[in-house]
This record gives structure tokens, C-alpha cells and sequence, in this order.
């Protein structure tokens, strides 16, 4: 999944965005997010790694046509900065995530949202006897996101997403599938440049972890926070 991941991302990427011409409404932007993750593992005690500070660039898109709505984003780091553990640094990280939605909306302030949530993260180093641990990660989303209904003179949305899923997860060679949960929440204001262009100021809390269903399953907790800055042009009827 890790190797083909970008391939899948891509492809669907596509498929959200590529909407006819008589679109109401087509956004589409790039993201810098600069964020850290926790990870623990439950049956280790006192197991804690910390990512520390990361970079990671994505794209996003956006559709509305009527009370449909559409959605995609995607951030890769590929920049295997160093984890540290009891402030020693061992290990090696990164990290692809993906995310497509289906929406309704109930009213113009609010859509109901369902759709798929992918995860490709990768372990390595001295940590783990030099093998690494890899995490892939599928999920089906559902939440709901609130927003204001236009960007004058500044926009605002909020959402909050539920993920119930399952995971391959690589353990020094060993591999466990396992079911996951998860939760997201991001909230961020809408700043209008001109008549088709925004800049979007943002922050989101995540936390994704396996429930240990299977016994090669070490329970992994892992904790993001993120601070996100994305500018984005929109256009349609």
C-alpha cells in the first residue's frame, strides 16, 4: 500500500475534481501543514514516540452543485525526520494520508459528509532493530461540517469526522490486521484576495488508533495536531 499510495491518491484526486463545466461552485488549492504526532503503543509501557515539528504539502478540491458536495484532499511527508524517544532521537518517519468525501446539504450552513480515509506511515531505524514498522491504513468517514455561506467580508467552517476502519500493520516483519477508530476535527477562517482567490488559515486535532483484535497488534495510539495554511481559487455559477 505504502509504494502505490500516491498512484490511488492521485487517481482519485482526479475523479472528485474533474467536474463538468455547468459546476456551481469548483475550489481548488494547495496546503502547507506543520504538525507533530504522538504515537504509543498500548502493550509497551511508558512507550512513547514524538515526530516533533514536520513539514507536509498537499492539494485539496472542492465541488458544489446544488446540495452535493464533493471533497478531497491529500498531504504527503516524505522528509523521514528523526522520531525521538526519552529524548533520544532513533527512528525515521513519514507519512501520506488521504481523504474523499460524498455530501448533503441539510442546510446552507451545514453538509453531512461520508466517504474514505487512507493512510500510508512508515517506521524505521535503530528503534526497531533496524526493520521497519508500517502502518496502512483504511477507513470509512462520517461526519458533518458547518460553515458560513459566503467569504465576505471573511469565511469561516468548522468539521468534525468519525473514522471506522481496519489496518495492516508491518511489525519487524510480522504483519497483523487490525481494526482501527479515529476521530478529526479542523476548524479554519476564509480571508478573500481579490474576486476568485483565499487564503485559509487553519488547525486540526487527529487521533487514529488500533483496538488490538489481533494479538500481533501492540494497540497503536497515534496524536496529531496541525497548524495549516492553504490558498485555494475558486470559480463557477
Amino acid at each position: 500500500m505504502t509504494k502505490r499510495a500516491p498512484f490511488f491518491i492521485a487517481a482519485a484526486l482526479f475523479a472528485i475534481t474533474a467536474t463538468p463545466i455547468f459546476s456551481q461552485t469548483f475550489t481548488l488549492g494547495a496546503r502547507y501543514s506543520n504538525y507533530s504526532t504522538e504515537i504509543q503503543a498500548e502493550a509497551v509501557e511508558f512507550f512513547t514516540l514524538d515526530t516533533g515539528r514536520e513539514g507536509s504539502f498537499g492539494i485539496f478540491g472542492e465541488y458544489r452543485t446544488g446540495r452535493v458536495v464533493l471533497g478531497g484532499a491529500y498531504d504527503h511527508d516524505s522528509s523521514s525526520v528523526a522520531l525521538s524517544f526519552l529524548p533520544i532521537d532513533l527512528a525515521e518517519y513519514s507519512r501520506d494520508r488521504f481523504e474523499g468525501t460524498v455530501g448533503y446539504a441539510v442546510t446552507q450552513f451545514m453538509d453531512i459528509e461520508g466517504g474514505v480515509r487512507i493512510d500510508a506511515i512508515e517506521f524505521g531505524g535503530p528503534i526497531f532493530f533496524s526493520q521497519d514498522l508500517d502502518l496502512d491504513h483504511q477507513a470509512l468517514v462520517l461526519g458533518i461540517n458547518l460553515h458560513t455561506t459566503t467569504n465576505r467580508p471573511i469565511g469561516w467552517y468548522g468539521l468534525a469526522r468519525g473514522y471506522i476502519g481496519t489496518a495492516d500493520l508491518n511489525v519487524l516483519g510480522v504483519t497483523a490486521d487490525t481494526d482501527t477508530t479515529g476521530f478529526r476535527v479542523e476548524t479554519g477562517v476564509k480571508i478573500p484576495l481579490g474576486t476568485n482567490w483565499q487564503i485559509i488559515p487553519a488547525v486540526e486535532f487527529e487521533r487514529i488508533e488500533t483496538d488490538r483484535s489481533n494479538i500481533l497488534d501492540p494497540g497503536i495510539e497515534l496524536e496529531s495536531n496541525r497548524l495549516l495554511l492553504m490558498a485555494a481559487y475558486s470559480f463557477g455559477n
